[in-house]
């Protein structure tokens, strides 16, 4: 989780990436000037697992 956290934090440290994806509709968490601590990453993956989790339970998607 960490080497994620330092590869997304170098990457998002360039600001012509950050409008690319913001021009495509992505928003950004902890993109500005302080980026999100592993500990913070780690709760945005958590929190992004348990929403599609149940989007995926509740859809009744099934993988062929």
């Amino acid at each position: 989780l960490d080497r994620l956290n330092n590869a997304m934090a170098k990457a998002l440290a360039s600001k012509d990436l950050r409008d690319k994806l913001e021009q495509q509709g992505v928003e950004l968490a902890g993109a500005s000037e302080q980026p999100v601590s592993p500990e913070q990453f780690a709760a945005l993956l958590n929190d992004d697992l348990q929403k599609w989790a149940r989007i995926v339970k509740t859809s009744g998607a099934a993988v062929d």
